[in-house]
């Protein structure tokens, strides 16, 4: 083989790469000019990736929030039934071994104690309510600093954890409003009333449309949007399972985000269009209901008028082809009569 040949040790190669790597050679010299620094497909191969490594500790950590990523990603997956309880418990088997936590990633710790505060607020105010989990997003910045955001009848908490964080970034002092009311709330309105949304708080990519809205007559506004793409890189975490809407605008933004395994609500009616179509149909069952038991000879009289219209429909297309028919043999005894003739 070519590595016994150029080292005098002995390696295992692919059959595909061996055939390819005088080829390979060539073009790298011609394109060089000068002779090959690889001698055999084995120099090439992945073996060689630990040669590229300058800083251990730095690729350590890397690896260590992958697999505490994988792990939450695959929490969310095994919640929406889409991976086996198998492929979660190998994931957790993963963690134990490296001896990690899912607090290992600087973002977690942040929002559930940006949700915990939330829920005590709530039940101090008894406005918590059972079936709805509350929901913060935090986001570690590129300065190292973390913002967080919590879900509210304005918008999400995705998008207040991105208004929180340009706020960061440009300087702006926290009570500041970047959104004008005036364009706010006809976005609510819309949402609610002419789309029969349950929820008119703003997404986040709702939430910046907004605010580029709010930009034309609001210089912080247009400040805070030109930090928007220092968001490459950052990290961020949910204490439940992003939306999405959410989920893509934070993905397009670069932000690596990851989820607990929690849904924010327990009604399983997700799609707008279809719990406005179950209330239509609710209604009108109950109206037929209450027709049926005020005016109940109506309805049997409504009944036999339609039993009896079908019926005489049904007569006269019978009657009309067999008139049809009659009508076609009388034809054709009068042609056969002038023939005769």
């Amino acid at each position: 083989s070519f590595h016994m040949d150029a080292y005098g040790e002995v390696a295992v190669n692919y059959n595909r790469d061996i055939e390819a790597f005088p080829l390979l050679k060539r073009i790298i010299e011609k394109i060089t000019g000068q002779e090959s620094m690889y001698k055999s497909p084995t120099d090439m191969g992945v073996n060689r990736v630990g040669f590229g490594i300058v800083d251990d500790e730095v690729v350590r950590e890397a690896s260590k929030q992958e697999v505490i990523r994988r792990y939450f990603k695959t929490g969310c997956e095994y919640k929406k039934g889409y991976v086996d309880k198998a492929t979660f418990d190998r994931v957790q088997l993963i963690m134990e071994e490296l001896g990690l936590q899912p607090k290992d990633r600087k973002v977690v710790e942040p929002a559930i104690l940006a949700a915990a505060e939330m829920e005590r607020r709530l039940a101090q105010k008894g406005q918590n309510e059972k079936n709805h989990a509350c929901s913060a997003v935090a986001i570690e910045l590129e300065n190292g600093v973390t913002v967080t955001g919590k879900s509210s009848d304005l918008m999400t908490a995705t998008a207040a954890a991105m208004i929180n964080g340009v706020k960061e970034m440009a300087h702006v002092a926290d009570e500041i409003h970047l959104i004008s009311p005036v364009v706010l709330e006809p976005i609510r309105k819309l949402k609610s009333e002419t789309l029969g949304s349950q929820s008119p708080a703003l997404n986040c990519e709702e939430m910046l449309i907004a605010l580029t809205i709010c930009a034309a007559t609001n210089p912080m506004a247009q400040a805070c949007l030109e930090h928007l793409g220092n968001f490459q890189g950052c990290q961020a975490h949910s204490t439940t399972i992003l939306n999405r809407s959410d989920e893509e605008c934070l993905r397009k933004l670069g932000i690596d985000v990851t989820c607990d395994a929690v849904y924010p609500s327990d009604n399983l009616y997700y799609n707008n269009k279809t719990i406005r179509q179950r209330k239509k149909f609710c209604s009108k069952k109950a109206t037929l209901m209450d027709l049926r038991q005020r005016c109940p000879c109506l309805l049997r009289l409504l009944f036999v008028w339609r039993i009896g219209w079908l019926k005489t429909t049904i007569f006269y297309k019978i009657l009309s082809r067999a008139i049809k028919k009659q009508l076609r043999k009388f034809c054709g005894l009068l042609s056969f009569i002038e023939k005769i003739r």
